[in-house]
């Protein structure tokens, strides 16, 4: 993705963030094109993008619980699936999450993969 043109010939011109360089707003930023080699300066400015989803659950309590996938396993969480709140495993989240790994483990094997999820 380009961050910006040079202003000069057009080139796509990408920001170096290294060590966070160049995101300071209200700030004159000095950069150089790689084309056609003029320097020229840019300002950063930072936007927000909201995107809202309905979770119903948020208001009649009717969340649908899954485990969490966390390793270790004895660490899963339950967590809702659209409003993502987290709660206390119970015994049928630890025994979905358990399920779940051993089903990855025979699809690995029917693969070829060793693998212990």
């Amino acid at each position: 993705m380009t961050d910006m043109r040079c202003p000069y010939c057009e080139a796509e011109c990408e920001v170096c963030h290294d060590d966070g360089a160049g995101y300071a707003e209200e700030v004159r930023h000095v950069h150089e094109c790689h084309e056609c080699d003029k320097v020229f300066v840019f300002e950063t400015v930072i936007t927000f993008e909201y995107h809202p989803y309905p979770t119903e659950c948020l208001s009649d309590g009717s969340h649908e619980w899954e485990p969490s996938f966390t390793f270790p396993i004895e660490h899963t969480r339950g967590v809702c699936k659209h409003c993502h709140t987290e709660r206390k495993a119970t015994p049928e989240d630890m025994a979905a999450a358990f399920a779940y790994r051993a089903e990855l483990a025979s699809r690995a094997k029917l693969n070829g993969k060793d693998s212990h999820p």
